[in-house]
């Protein structure tokens, strides 16, 4: 029997503010910091993309804050593309109805995945006064990222 590796986990997360591209526009999730790596990283020339250096199953766990800065409800959308294709069946979608209101979504999946896949998460808004937003350092608490992704092996040949 082949051994099951859930120690082995990679982390990564962004501390910046998110904004979609535009209304009801696909936009990809960039991260700009890894605390942890194994097999999987963050491609050097683009920032969206979480890349896997082995074949295998993983589970990901991802979480965002996100925000809205209107009184107006604004819908948010959340899918995982594996090589620039959505993957199917996958979208979770929430809403905020209040101006500052806040919210963390997050969702655990397990891909089965190539050496050298790549994975995105994407989001999108029916309007731009949606984001992803992240919480400064305070003097009781520490900073929160706006997107946290954290991977780990459950199966590498």
């Amino acid at each position: 029997m082949a051994p099951f590796s859930l120690f082995h986990t990679a982390r990564t997360h962004t501390f910046t503010n998110q904004t979609a591209s535009g209304a009801d526009t696909a936009t990809a999730i960039t991260y700009n910091t890894s605390a942890s790596s194994h097999n999987v990283s963050i491609d050097g020339t683009d920032a969206s993309k979480i890349v896997f250096a082995k074949s295998g199953i993983y589970r990901l766990n991802f979480s965002a804050e996100i925000t809205s800065s209107s009184s107006s409800t604004v819908t948010f959308y959340f899918w995982p593309r594996i090589n620039g294709v959505n993957i199917a069946n996958s979208t979770m979608v929430t809403t905020l109805h209040n101006n500052g209101q806040k919210k963390i979504i997050s969702r655990s999946v397990v891909f089965n995945v190539n050496a050298n896949d790549y994975l995105q998460l994407m989001f999108a808004v029916d309007s731009t006064n949606g984001s992803l937003s992240t919480t400064a350092a305070t003097a009781f608490c520490p900073a929160s990222p706006s997107v946290t992704l954290s991977v780990a092996e459950l199966y590498v040949p």
